[in-house]
């Protein structure tokens, strides 16, 4: 997703080239993918000048925006996680300390939760648990949900700029990343509390296990890096630079973090040794060589790249 092109690329990995670029709403943020319904969920942010309030959903067989789904007045949605792939999704809205539950056949909201905490930007799902949890930047905060239940359960207080978030593979944690502290914060899902605290580089600002749930990996965003860490050990095995100047323009909303590359979204592929870091104020997807743990090239991307996924339409 390209925030400030208010615009999506299609990049197809065999030759690194853009194939299609998709117009959706003003300032998209994060995206989730359905592979089997070929279909991807795109929440449009907006600007400071204008909040958003509305989901696009795209075809990605045919590359186009099917749907418009209008929130009303539900602004700033952010945060994305599958309920039912293909069928119903959880997103944050920011500005009204909200979790939507989403149909996307009727494109109507079908649950509102609070999350009783102030900018709740992310959100992370375990269905094995059938809970969710957002992550509350302003609060330094992050809110249990019981979706079964259909209310909050827990405020587990983490640490200054929760904003990354992610469920681990075995779904017996949740990781969230701290930005203004430089940690982040592991909560046991049983306990509900935060029972281990890791130190990252400057300004965690997202969170992404890899498939087989061995290693973590954070962007780091004012460190203009990506730390990879032992998942099991709790330890820190490599900080890998991305090796990309930025943007010199400072109205550029990455600019505001950092004049470095600023990587933001992560995406580790299913079944290949390779991770792809958006870095957003350098209008480039950085690609990661996990076997020799350095960075293997980069793709162009477009104006400030942000979330980004992962499709094969050969599945």
């Amino acid at each position: 997703l390209n925030k400030s092109g208010n615009d999506v690329s299609v990049i197809n990995l065999s030759d690194g080239k853009n194939e299609a670029k998709i117009s959706v709403g003003e300032g998209p943020h994060e995206v989730i993918i359905s592979q089997q319904e070929e279909i991807a969920v795109v929440s449009n942010y907006g600007n400071s000048n204008k909040p958003g309030n509305s989901i696009s959903i795209i075809d990605l067989k045919n590359q186009e925006v099917v749907k418009t789904i209008d929130l009303g007045e539900y602004m700033k949605p952010h945060g994305l996680a599958w309920l039912k792939e293909g069928d119903t999704f959880l997103v944050t809205a920011e500005a009204q300390q909200a979790l939507l539950m989403i149909e996307i056949e009727s494109a109507t909201i079908i649950q509102v939760f609070t999350t009783q905490a102030k900018m709740s930007h992310m959100v992370a799902y375990s269905g094995q648990n059938n809970m969710a949890f957002t992550a509350n930047m302003t609060d330094g905060t992050v809110t249990a949900i019981d979706i079964k239940e259909e209310k909050p359960i827990k405020v587990i207080n983490t640490n200054e700029g929760a904003e990354g978030i992610a469920v681990s593979t075995d779904e017996t944690e949740v990781w969230v990343s701290n930005r203004e502290a430089n940690s982040i914060s592991i909560i046991s899902i049983e306990k509900l509390e935060v029972v281990e605290t890791l130190e990252t580089a400057a300004f965690p600002i997202r969170i992404s296990f890899s498939p087989d749930g061995k290693m973590a990996f954070i962007s780091n965003a004012k460190d203009g890096s990506v730390s990879i860490y032992d998942a099991h050990k709790k330890r820190l095995m490599h900080t890998i630079p991305m090796e990309q100047k930025g943007k010199s323009d400072k109205n550029r909303i990455a600019g505001t973090i950092s004049d470095g590359p600023v990587p933001i979204g992560i995406v580790v592929h299913p079944n290949a040794p390779f991770a792809f870091i958006s870095n957003s104020n350098a209008d480039i997807i950085t690609v990661l060589d996990l076997e020799d743990m350095e960075v293997a090239g980069t793709i162009e991307g477009g104006q400030e790249p942000d979330g980004i996924g992962f499709y094969n339409p050969e599945k």
